[in-house]
């Protein structure tokens, strides 16, 4: 397995309907044939897809989603891979856990400590601008979704994690993530 200091990693976060998942697959169509970036789509959503059973938002069902992600990003890496875009990450758990269930958020964030390095930027993604669209997937209230919001910045922050405040239209905010990617020069 190649070195996690030579690969450039981006994920982003947020709150539900913000974008992530659009701006991840427009990046997954534009980069499709270059074999050195890889665009992940959103493990928790696959996980749910393949576990319809599981509804909770327990530790249990954080760790498994939290364990889930972290070995699609590792079997992802191969001797081409230069870039790693994410639609989320392993720290979507543990801080939807400080929010959900507080005394299990420490327990999330000891299984993935030394991993939370191995990734050059986060991009937070704007939830301003940005209206809700319930589904079966998004519940959350727009109290629920500032709170997630500003819990996301405050983990990067307490945790010496580089991330960027994403805002603006769609083709802003893919502009301003492609920009920031692009000077990692990895590609």
């Amino acid at each position: 397995m190649r070195s996690m200091h030579e690969i450039s990693k981006y994920a982003f976060l947020g709150a539900q309907s913000v974008g992530k998942t659009t701006i991840t697959n427009i990046l997954k169509e534009k980069y499709q044939n270059q074999n050195e970036i890889v665009v992940l789509d959103e493990a928790a959503r696959i996980f749910f897809e393949q576990n319809p059973h599981i509804t909770d938002r327990s530790y249990k069902t954080q760790l498994a989603i939290q364990n889930f992600v972290l070995q699609r990003e590792k079997a992802i890496i191969k001797p081409s891979t230069k870039v790693i875009i994410s639609d989320r990450s392993v720290v979507d758990p543990i801080v939807l856990a400080q929010i959900w269930d507080p005394e299990n958020a420490q327990k999330l964030f000891n299984n993935v400590a030394d991993w939370l390095q191995t990734y050059t930027l986060f991009f937070i993604l704007d939830l301003y601008g940005v209206p809700s669209k319930p589904d079966k997937f998004r519940k959350e209230s727009p109290q629920e979704r500032l709170a997630i919001q500003t819990a996301f910045i405050d983990f990067c922050i307490v945790n010496n994690l580089n991330y960027q405040l994403i805002s603006g239209s769609l083709d802003q905010r893919v502009a301003k993530v492609e920009k920031k990617i692009k000077k990692s020069g990895r590609f």
